[in-house]
């Protein structure tokens, strides 16, 4: 029992030291269905300065459009991150990419979104 619990910490603290630092929102991928029916989706280039901070100290700020914003973010596990109250899937995590995932679910509508970042 405890080799898991020590084994999940190391995970933790490998994605979250693999998180940190600064990384250039690239571009956001949205899919947005309504009864299985696919109702909009596409891609959106985002500017050249878009990007977000993560701290060490679990906290990020983000500009977007030149636009700044902060608050708090930890890490769950090696594929979960939650930023303010919103949980994202960690798609994908190298030393130059990251790929966040996140799915809202209202009755039978479902807006998912993908945001590629590199460093």
């Amino acid at each position: 029992m405890m080799v898991l619990g020590i084994s999940s910490c190391s995970k933790e603290k490998t994605t979250k030291n693999k998180i940190t630092g600064t990384w250039d929102l690239d571009k956001t991928m949205y899919k947005y269905t309504s009864d299985g029916e696919v109702i909009d989706q596409g891609t959106e280039q985002n500017e050249e300065g878009d990007q977000v901070t993560f701290n060490e100290d679990g906290t990020y700020e983000v500009i977007i459009g030149g636009s700044k914003d902060n608050g708090t973010y930890k890490i769950e596990g090696d594929d979960k991150i939650i930023i303010d109250d919103e949980a994202l899937e960690i798609q994908e995590l190298t030393n130059s990419s990251l790929i966040l995932y996140g799915k809202e679910v209202e009755d039978v509508d479902v807006y998912e979104s993908w945001l590629y970042f590199s460093k």
